[in-house]
């Protein structure tokens, strides 16, 4: 008697555990990469301070920008 393997759309069970292992490898991996390339990126250039606040300390219409201070010399 044929052992009757189940499917899960058009690939077996197995394939389809397999597929699915790889799938959150890759996205565990592109998590991993967005936080890196973010981290970097602040690394380079950091954001202002927390937003409802000027630069005084004062609370106003200013709020958090990344690369919107102005440079020093030096």
């Amino acid at each position: 008697m044929s052992e009757v393997s189940e499917k899960v759309g058009a690939v077996s069970q197995s394939r389809y555990e397999q597929i699915v292992a790889e799938l959150r490898d890759v996205v565990e991996q592109q998590t991993r990469g967005q936080f890196t390339i973010g981290d970097r990126t602040l690394e380079i250039e950091p954001c202002g301070p927390a937003a409802g606040r000027s630069r005084r300390g004062r609370p106003g219409r200013s709020r958090s920008r990344c690369g919107g201070w102005p440079r020093t010399s030096g």
